[in-house]
């Protein structure tokens, strides 16, 4: 699918979850966001034209990048000093826990590469460094080959 077809099918993916969501109480009350729904109804379709009738059905990529920043600068901006005060002390708490954990796996990371004889390096991109992302298809953040 083209760039400009996969964007407007996403958009219309959410509304159709805002919708489902909308009119259904058990989604509401877990709190299920939009488009996990959206995401969910397009990867079964996907899943089933392929299986069933052997279609294959691929989506263009390219603005994905450009719009998960605008997602997530979006959601830095909702956020101002009094919310994270109001947040306390277990948000301190959370920010404690996240930031030992992720020492934590870094160092499991190293460690296994260097029981199978690899660069510790390479323990990382199974740390932390596979879930905050990163890596050479973002040359911006200055990644390099280990």
């Amino acid at each position: 699918m083209e760039g400009f077809a996969s964007f407007t099918l996403a958009i219309i993916l959410l509304f159709l979850g805002k919708l489902i969501i909308s009119r259904s109480k058990l989604l509401k009350r877990y709190s299920v966001p939009e488009p996990v729904i959206g995401g969910f109804l397009c990867e079964a379709v996907v899943g089933i034209s392929y299986y069933f009738f052997n279609f294959e059905l691929s989506f263009n990529l390219q603005a994905r990048e450009f719009l998960l920043l605008y997602f997530f600068a979006a959601i830095g901006l909702q956020t101002d000093i009094r919310t994270l005060i109001t947040g306390g002390r277990p948000l301190v708490i959370l920010l404690a826990l996240a930031t030992i954990f992720i020492i934590l796996q870094n160092l499991v990371g190293i460690g296994v590469a260097s029981l199978f004889n690899m660069n510790p390096k390479a323990g990382l991109l199974v740390g932390s460094i596979s879930l905050v992302g990163g890596g050479s298809e973002r040359p911006w953040l200055g990644a390099q080959p280990l």
